[in-house]
């Protein structure tokens, strides 16, 4: 009946059949890779899928919704007996659902809506990793939108539309060298707006250079493949000019319809440059590349410094994960740090050496969130020009020079922590030895 009367309706539910659910209702996607196409077996009734009706049948995503990989090349290519593990491949992008008021779905006389910032992550994590965002906004018991829900929503919308940097109209792409394009698919698509248009490279690899005409500053690349061909980049780079040579500012997996890389650090550059480092198959059509400001302009002191903690879980939870600028508090993104659990550390610490004392205005932790961010509690922040000399959090909170912060409860998602001093180095160190401690990213702003 849906597709007779409204044909056009995206129909959505766990496993579709047109836009499939994140896996949580965060608004946002925990993957580090979106993929829209997923392979499938079974309906969600558990019976063999049947690719004559699969269109528009709710199937059954393999390793349900909240699998950290759906869609990956590793997934695609599973066999059983020599020949392929899966029934059908289908074309089903996420959706992701989340609340603009707190703390329920539905109106109360309690509800608050949601700081803005949070509404940020949001959209940089959905719309900005190849998902819809879907935000519930609940009325109220006269069924009007609360003033507050009204002001806020504006507030968001205003910063959608705030974000992109206008480059000059003479800015222009090309080829990188080495590079070529295929027939008809300039470097110059990117810079138009029609999402069909592309450029693409011969090969599955390739670079591409965009001249801004002009010093820019951002901290936001926006990158969108033509899906109309379908959805191809795994693996990709982008590259600021400082000075008289290229330096890496950011790196990616998926692009898909619509990729927002948000950087470590604000960059300006007179130019810069796309390195699609792997394709799926066929080379990739990129349909736009461009740079925003999304507001945030600070710089990180802390980004890519060395780092160090008592111990680590195993390979993929190293103390570096907490300064490689992802905020993604899921651990199955691969990049929350992690101390040993069996046996556990007493009083288990992370730090960071910034390479210089250097004046430190505040501290921004960013805590786990799929679960355990209750063990980020009765723990010390501390802060020093000098070494630290012990790991006893008592001691060191007594060693000449040094700054501490004691936090009681358990932090939620952020905890950010006035300083107002020098500082080189930075340690988080939990009181007791009964749970290891996890760190999704800390940041240190002037």
């Amino acid at each position: 009946m849906i597709r007779t009367l409204q044909p056009d309706a995206a129909i959505f539910q766990d496993g579709g059949p047109d836009v499939r659910w994140s896996g949580n209702e965060n608004g946002l996607t925990n993957r580090k890779s979106e993929w829209s196409t997923l392979p499938y077996n079974t309906d969600f009734y558990g019976n063999p899928a049947d690719p004559a009706t699969a269109a528009d049948r709710v199937l059954r995503v393999p390793g349900y919704n909240t699998a950290a990989d759906l869609g990956s090349d590793a997934i695609l290519g599973q066999q059983t007996n020599g020949s392929s593990s899966w029934k059908l491949l289908r074309w089903n992008p996420g959706e992701c659902d989340g609340r603009l008021q707190a703390p329920s779905w539905f109106w109360g006389k309690d509800a608050r809506p949601v700081p803005l910032d949070t509404l940020k992550n949001m959209y940089l994590n959905s719309v900005g990793k190849n998902c819809q965002l879907l935000l519930n906004v609940a009325p109220d018991n006269t069924g009007q939108f609360p003033d507050d829900a009204v002001s806020r929503m504006k507030e968001f919308g205003d910063w959608i539309r705030s974000v992109q940097v206008k480059i000059s109209a003479k800015a222009s792409a090309h080829d990188d060298e080495g590079t070529s394009h295929t027939r008809g698919n300039l470097p110059r698509n990117v810079l138009d707006t029609d999402d069909a248009t592309a450029w693409q490279p011969t090969a599955t690899t390739g670079n591409l250079v965009l001249n801004l005409h002009g010093a820019k500053t951002f901290n936001v690349v926006n990158l969108q493949e033509n899906i109309q061909v379908g959805q191809r980049v795994s693996s990709f780079a982008v590259d600021a000019w400082v000075g008289d040579s290229w330096k890496e500012v950011g790196n990616g997996t998926t692009i898909g319809y619509r990729r927002l890389l948000k950087l470590p650090n604000p960059v300006t550059t007179i130019k810069l440059r796309l390195r699609i480092t792997a394709s799926r198959a066929l080379p990739p059509a990129i349909s736009t590349l461009s740079v925003h400001q999304d507001g945030d302009m600070r710089i990180n002191l802390a980004y890519d410094k060395p780092a160090t903690q008592s111990s680590t879980l195993q390979a993929g939870t190293e103390a570096s994960k907490a300064v490689d600028g992802n905020t993604n508090g899921s651990f199955s993104s691969g990049s929350v740090t992690h101390t040993s659990d069996k046996p556990l550390d007493a009083n288990p610490w992370w730090q960071v050496d910034m390479g210089k004392p250097q004046s430190v205005g505040t501290i921004e932790l960013s805590n786990r969130t799929d679960c355990c961010s209750n063990r980020l509690r009765d723990f010390y922040v501390f802060a020093s020009d000098t070494p630290f000399t012990s790991t006893d959090p008592e001691a060191t909170k007594n060693q000449p020079g040094v700054w501490s912060s004691y936090q009681t409860d358990a932090v939620g998602q952020k905890l950010t922590l006035p300083v107002g001093r020098d500082a080189r180095y930075i340690r988080v160190q939990l009181v007791g030895s009964d749970r290891p401690l996890s760190l999704a990213e800390v940041k240190v702003f002037g």
